[in-house]
């Protein structure tokens, strides 16, 4: 049993899978689980022990994938790029069923009817936050699955909203259009209403061409 074990964790670790083997196997008894937890909350620790590149994609299924080492790799990335982009204009579009999002078609003619050097156009993906259009093809954000589960779960809402508060901050905006999206949970839409008052609330994603984003 020992040695089979052994092997099947060798076996996750070769996939780039060996979250997901450890989730499966804590859940067997209450006292490992508490142990897996308690690794979540310390993602801090195992970030740069991480591949930043995998095989294979990566799926959120539930609570504590929110908290995997991978999600602060990607939330580096972003802050680096925030740092660049400081005081411009926030467009928060909806997400596309179509990925990667970096070459879908209707994103790709709406960017080029706008002036991408006056605004920061980006998407609301939990639990990374607010991510720019330009890293929606880095790993893992076009090769994941999220559940619906994860979407509303209460940590993985609480985390987005730190995170977004921490990349706003960052970007300091001068102000905020948000399109209206309903795949988006209602408190991270009212955290951003209350806290941002964005400029426009637009229905659709075509009414940005309309926009002028004077500075």
């Amino acid at each position: 049993m020992l040695w089979k074990e052994i092997q099947s964790t060798k076996i996750a670790i070769k996939e780039g899978r060996l979250w997901e083997y450890v989730g499966n196997r804590t859940r067997i008894h209450p006292k490992l689980w508490d142990s897996f937890i308690h690794i979540a909350e310390n993602e801090h620790l195992f970030k740069n022990k991480n591949a930043r590149f995998k095989n294979k994609g990566m799926f959120f299924s539930s609570f504590p994938d929110n908290r995997r080492p991978e999600v602060l790799l990607v939330v580096d990335k972003i802050k680096d790029f925030l740092m660049q982009n400081k005081k411009k204009a926030i467009i928060i579009l909806p997400l596309m069923q179509q990925r990667p999002l970096f070459y879908n078609k209707k994103m790709l003619q709406i960017l080029d009817k706008i002036n991408i050097d006056k605004v920061l156009i980006g998407h609301i993906i939990p639990p990374f936050g607010f991510i720019p259009h330009q890293l929606t093809d880095i790993y893992p954000i076009s090769q994941m699955e999220i559940s619906e589960n994860m979407y509303n779960e209460s940590n993985t809402i609480k985390q987005t909203i730190k995170f977004i508060e921490m990349q706003f901050k960052i970007i300091n905006p001068k102000y905020v259009y948000l399109v209206k999206n309903e795949l988006v949970n209602d408190k991270i839409t009212k955290f951003i209403m209350n806290k941002y008052s964005p400029k426009k609330i637009l229905e659709d994603i075509e009414e940005i061409t309309n926009e002028s984003f004077d500075m």
